[in-house]
């Protein structure tokens, strides 16, 4: 389907086969048919998001028989975009139409043409998008696979039960703290080295790291290693930035910079999958691993080592395929590029052809003009830009959105660090128990093991991925990203103050509760983070600061992540020596209630259409006010 806010291609397909782009028009359906003269079929588009405009611009109006040629459509009756050329889907019956055209002569018509309509978005970079979600993902799963056994591995290497909690916040609080450190100075470096080598880099580290973690059997080891790992896993910075560069079109970014959160949603998911399923295997697969005495002195060394393999794969297709963006480096020299070149020549693979697109004013674009009187007037004029842009910066709605952004990870990354100290609690004898007056002063767990919480989280990860690809874009399209923000921050209050309840559950119950907040824990991720990186990006896209108010949520996102299970890790051991384990939990969950007050001031932001967009005759053939066209226009879909 494509709604009215979607971006359109002209195709030609030629004879022997094979795709030719003739014109690229990075412009909305709208304002393209708005610039043809064709009103009324915009306005039909805006008012039915399941419209169909059909108009060709190649055949006058008139008797369809004697021109041959489609005929405008009743729009209530299809779902797809139809403008100076046609395209039905195979199965498409049409019920009713203004001059009774059949479709089998539409579908002859475009037969006999060899154009066709389709997406832009299918026009976007979408290998080296898909290239820099695998680097994510396989970063995500490094550092959520160790989130079900951290605890029985620092049981294992002589930590105290008691003191768990404390030291599971304390290693998380140390990545993420390492992360937000470095985030900067990784920033930097790619500046100076490029974008691909500094990712690169990163996850070669971060590969050696992860397999070495495995192996650490002491405490001091265990801080050192979470350590290092926290101080290469700052990429996302550099891939956000990545992502500018492949996609400069304003009205595009949103959907591109919603990506990573969608992978990191997928990947926190899968990782505690892996890394729980795969831990103690010499005890839990005996008939597979009992005889390896590898794995009796490492028990989680395999969960590492498959961590270890994912990253690996990244490193793989990303030296190979992704390619670098940085401004002046794009067309160096790249080995990693040179040897699939000849790789795909060996097995005579089809490249693909390079995408073409509009030329874009950004950064790199020269200021020198001819004289030096040009130069000092441009340099003044983005001078006073840059200043009315840092005063934009500091206005409400970014700060705001930055500042959700930082107090959601704040919340949940504690939760995903205490949930499985939890799950791993011994369970307590609740009956005839002098230390246990209910409902409030207890201190039990469900005592379960890591390959035990892997399955629970194998489950979540398959609905996760339900979740964010399926439920999350059918809600953003219906009531709209600011909306579905305001829902999920309702969520979590109430989720943490029902998870210390969840021990005193019989079994099977118990086993059916824990998925079930994990389950709704994860989907409240899955809409929050994407809708604050859109939002985000449309005020940032807006005021022309992308790169600058990305970098600083970066940093206080990382920088959340580091304090919220560096407190809430020694609360839990407090409120165990004490009796109550429901203490950081109902903590958490006033926290989780004071963090969702200010989405009540955020306000969605228009996007403006890029200028660069037009084609050569559009300004001629325009019609209508341009403030009546914006009107008329509304509010941008933010999700096709």
């Amino acid at each position: 389907m494509l709604l009215s806010g979607g971006l359109i291609e002209v195709v030609k397909v030629p004879e022997g086969g094979g795709n030719e782009t003739v014109q690229v028009i990075h412009q909305s359906v709208t304002e393209f048919l708005r610039a043809r003269g064709l009103a009324y079929l915009a306005t039909l588009a805006e008012t039915d998001k399941k419209a169909i405009c059909v108009m060709p611009d190649t055949e006058p109006p008139g008797n369809d028989d004697i021109h041959n040629c489609p005929a405008p459509f009743d729009g209530s009756c299809l779902n797809h975009l139809v403008t100076d050329c046609l395209h039905f889907p195979a199965d498409l019956t049409v019920a009713m139409s203004r001059y009774a055209y059949p479709v089998n002569a539409a579908k002859a018509w475009i037969r006999s043409t060899k154009v066709r309509v389709v997406s832009t978005l299918t026009g976007l970079p979408f290998r080296q998008l898909a290239l820099l979600a695998i680097c994510h993902f396989a970063e995500t799963v490094v550092l959520t696979s160790i989130v079900p056994y951290m605890p029985d591995m620092l049981e294992h290497a002589g930590v105290p039960k008691s003191d768990v909690a404390k030291w599971v916040g304390f290693t998380t609080t140390i990545t993420a703290t390492c992360a937000g450190l470095m985030g900067v100075i990784w920033g930097m470096a790619s500046d100076s080295m490029g974008r691909k080598r500094v990712i690169l880099l990163e996850l070669n580290l971060m590969l050696v790291f992860v397999f070495l973690f495995g192996f650490s059997q002491h405490l001091a080891l265990l801080v050192l290693f979470r350590a290092l790992i926290g101080l290469v896993s700052g990429s996302v910075g550099i891939m956000r930035t990545m992502i500018a560069e492949l996609v400069p079109e304003k009205l595009l970014q949103p959907y591109a910079f919603s990506i990573l959160p969608t992978v990191e949603t997928i990947g926190s998911g899968f990782g505690p999958a892996i890394g729980g399923l795969l831990a103690r295997p010499a005890e839990h697969y005996p008939g597979i691993f009992g005889r390896i005495g590898l794995f009796k002195m490492f028990p989680f060394a395999l969960s590492s080592v498959a961590s270890s393999c994912v990253v690996a794969f990244a490193i793989t297709m990303a030296s190979s395929s992704l390619r670098e963006t940085q401004p002046g480096r794009k067309d160096s020299p790249d080995d990693g590029l040179m040897i699939a070149k000849i790789l795909s020549s060996v097995w005579a693979l089809r490249t693909r052809k390079a995408d073409i697109r509009p030329e874009v004013v950004d950064e790199t674009t020269a200021l020198l003009g001819d004289t030096i009187e040009d130069v000092e007037e441009v340099l003044e004029q983005r001078a006073a830009e840059l200043v009315g842009r840092w005063k934009s910066v500091i206005s409400p709605q970014p700060i705001l959105l930055v500042l959700i952004s930082g107090v959601m990870s704040m919340h949940t990354v504690a939760f995903d660090s205490l949930f499985p100290v939890l799950l791993h609690l011994p369970k307590q004898h609740l009956k005839g128990n002098p230390d246990v007056h209910l409902p409030f002063k207890f201190s039990s767990g469900l005592g379960l093991e890591p390959n035990e919480m892997g399955l629970f989280y194998s489950i979540v990860g398959v609905s996760s991925m339900v979740v964010q690809l399926v439920i999350f874009p059918w809600a953003a399209r219906k009531h709209g990203i600011l909306q579905c923000l305001k829902l999920a921050c309702t969520v979590f209050p109430i989720l943490y103050l029902v998870v210390p309840f969840v021990p005193l559950l019989p079994q099977p119950l118990s086993s059916v509760a824990v998925v079930a907040l994990l389950v709704l824990k994860m989907a409240g991720a899955a809409f929050v983070f994407p809708c604050c990186t859109i939002l985000i990006s449309e005020v940032a896209g807006a005021i022309g600061m992308l790169a600058t108010v990305n970098g600083i949520a970066t940093s206080i996102i990382a920088f959340g992540q580091a304090l919220g299970p560096g407190v809430m890790g020694p609360t839990f051991s407090f409120g165990v020596k004490l009796g109550y384990t429901i203490l950081p939990w109902w903590l958490l969950a006033g926290f989780a209630f004071l963090s969702s007050l200010p989405v009540a001031w955020i306000k969605e932001v228009d996007i403006k259409l890029p200028e660069e967009g037009l084609l050569p005759n559009e300004e001629e053939q325009q019609v209508g006010d341009g403030e009546n066209d914006m009107e008329a226009r509304g509010r941008q879909p933010t999700l096709i």
